[in-house]
């Protein structure tokens, strides 16, 4: 089975948009950065499902290959262009439509993460954030509490976080959406964060 037999809604992503800069300004009107933005805000949005579950299978199932070969499993743009059956170009990377598609699963995953996020705190959920650990063992021994949207809100790069006696910004070294995942974690699980 080849790829887009196993991947139909991913590779028709590509195919339509990988065309050269002239080709895509005649067929869409514009550059393909704009279409790109578009295309993530849509995603975000949780439109383009089916390419965003197309992706994520994609890289799984590449993962799984390499590691049966006894190889670094990591997906490289590269590496999953010659998985995906897509040609190579001249600098080495796979045709503008790969990258594109993988800006599209990247912001479905961060819009889905977004609107879970934002479920658990209009259910009015608790968040519990650690405040100070024990100085023996390192283990938490106070805690912040917020509930409700007046008190956790999801702003741009951070979660940030007010109530009558502690104001603060959560956020990740790594990414918005790492953020927002252990904040889901915390408040699904009734954790402390942090």
């Amino acid at each position: 089975m080849d790829a887009s037999e196993k991947y139909p809604a991913l590779m028709a992503y590509i195919a339509n948009h990988s065309l050269d800069k002239k080709e895509y300004k005649t067929q869409f009107g514009h550059a393909w950065y704009d279409q790109l933005k578009v295309d993530e805000q849509a995603a975000f949005e949780g439109s383009l499902a089916d390419v965003a579950a197309d992706m994520q299978r994609a890289k799984a199932d590449f993962s799984a290959a390499q590691k049966a070969k006894g190889l670094e499993s990591y997906p490289y743009n590269r590496a999953m262009g010659e998985f995906l059956g897509l040609p190579i170009l001249d600098n080495g990377e796979p045709p503008h439509g790969y990258y594109m598609a993988s800006r599209v699963q990247d912001h479905y995953e961060l819009g889905s993460a977004a609107r879970e996020a934002q479920r658990l705190i209009t259910e009015g959920r608790k968040l519990r954030v650690i405040a100070a650990r024990s100085r023996k063992d390192g283990k938490p021994c106070r805690y912040h509490t917020f509930v409700g949207p007046e008190q956790i809100k999801v702003e741009g790069p951070c979660v940030v976080i007010q109530n009558s006696k502690v104001r603060g910004r959560l956020a990740s070294n790594w990414s918005v959406q790492t953020c927002l995942q252990k904040l889901i974690v915390a408040m699904a699980n009734d954790t402390a964060y942090g």
